[in-house]
């Protein structure tokens, strides 16, 4: 959704917040896609997004690498580049990639590695091979000082979340985890799976999409939402999920007002914007 049609924040937006989920695409002939892209090339430029941030106050993201790509990072680490340390990066690449490698993009702003445990379980892995995938992932993460940014189903998730938990390196889950609608009444209930990313002490949840997670009109999301910062909201972050891929049109303006609504309180939404961002990230204080 163009800029000047975002609905705007209801709230008087913190300095420094952070939109802590988002995506960025160029040009097909100097980034192509993967060949297993799932979607057709998005509108969706650094100067796009530049506009869409600016419109509802946000001075810092985090730029997680799309499935689009895959594992060739050049789009991000290029708007890294860019960005003048205003953003950090989330990549995806294989565990092989030499730490040289590696540490040089963290110079570059990158803080973290991240799964696609859909393309994983959809490649044939499952059970103890996504166990030692996490197990592994973790400590590469570890050793750079980095997190690793989790993309998984929600039955798998829950599945593997005594494997996260015991990960080296604080972990963050998209989309609170991706317990839908549908799923959310299978085992284990829903609140021992919010009490268990609380107790995880590592465990860091996304606050986004929750367009993904239901049925308009049917309250999930919301009630996940707030269970979750009830329970952990030192460990909790926000994005917009720009530019919303393979999902209905989004106003990013009323997902942050969306927010609001979940937090009523500023002191907490300043957490979620602002503080937990810049401690796992590495962001610098507000001026």
């Amino acid at each position: 959704m163009p800029a000047d049609r975002l609905e705007r924040p209801g709230f008087d937006m913190p300095a420094g917040a952070c939109d802590a989920h988002m995506h960025l695409f160029g040009s097909a002939d100097r980034y192509p896609p993967s060949r297993a892209a799932r979607y057709t090339l998005p509108a969706a430029t650094g100067r796009d997004y530049a506009e869409t941030a600016a419109t509802l106050g946000l001075h810092r993201a985090v730029l997680v690498q799309p499935s689009f790509y895959e594992e060739d990072n050049r789009c991000l680490l290029d708007a890294l580049r860019r960005s003048g340390q205003k953003w950090r990066g989330i990549v995806m690449a294989p565990l092989e990639t030499p730490l040289s490698t590696l540490r040089s993009w963290h110079e570059t702003g990158v803080r973290g590695l991240r799964l696609d445990l859909f393309r994983a379980r959809a490649s044939g892995l499952s059970g103890p091979a996504i166990h030692d995938l996490l197990a592994s992932a973790g400590k590469l993460a570890q050793r750079l000082g980095w997190s690793v940014d989790i993309y998984t189903p929600g039955s798998l998730c829950r599945d593997a979340l005594p494997v996260i938990a015991r990960m080296p390196c604080p972990v963050s889950i998209a989309h609170m985890g991706y317990v839908t609608s549908d799923d959310a009444d299978d085992e284990p209930p829903v609140e021992h799976f919010i009490a268990s990313l609380a107790a995880s002490g590592n465990i860091w949840v996304k606050l986004t999409g929750p367009y993904r997670l239901e049925q308009a009109g049917t309250g999930h999301a919301g009630r996940m939402a707030e269970a979750l910062i009830r329970a952990m909201p030192d460990r909790l972050l926000w994005g917009t999920d720009w530019p919303h891929v393979m999902a209905p049109p989004q106003d990013s303006g009323a997902l942050l007002n969306t927010l609001a609504a979940w937090c009523p309180a500023a002191d907490l939404r300043k957490r979620i914007l602002v503080d937990n961002p810049r401690r796992l990230y590495g962001f610098a204080c507000p001026e």
